[in-house]
């Protein structure tokens, strides 16, 4: 069975596009919040980051604190202009 660090990659190359490989950026966020937050990062497109999290709560908490992760995430990758959390499945 593969781990979820060789799937991450396969799963958000598809829904990509732009300078920044997503998988980067998808493993990037695996390791910093992932597994704590109970999210995943799962595409980036136009500028815009997607992570799915386990629960409404947990969205609307991370969403108050919107500016912190998208600074953090631009520290990186500046070619991230936005963070869009939604409730998903986290893989």
């Amino acid at each position: 069975m593969d781990s979820i660090k060789d799937i991450i990659p396969h799963v958000i190359a598809p829904l990509s596009r732009g300078s920044q490989a997503p998988s980067d950026v998808g493993l990037w966020w695996q390791r910093h919040y992932g597994y704590a937050k109970k999210t995943a990062a799962v595409g980036l497109k136009e500028g815009t980051l997607t992570i799915h999290v386990d629960c409404a709560a947990r969205r609307v908490k991370m969403e108050m604190e919107r500016n912190d992760y998208l600074k953090h995430v631009r520290s990186v990758f500046p070619a991230v202009e936005k963070i869009y959390f939604k409730v998903g499945r986290i893989i």
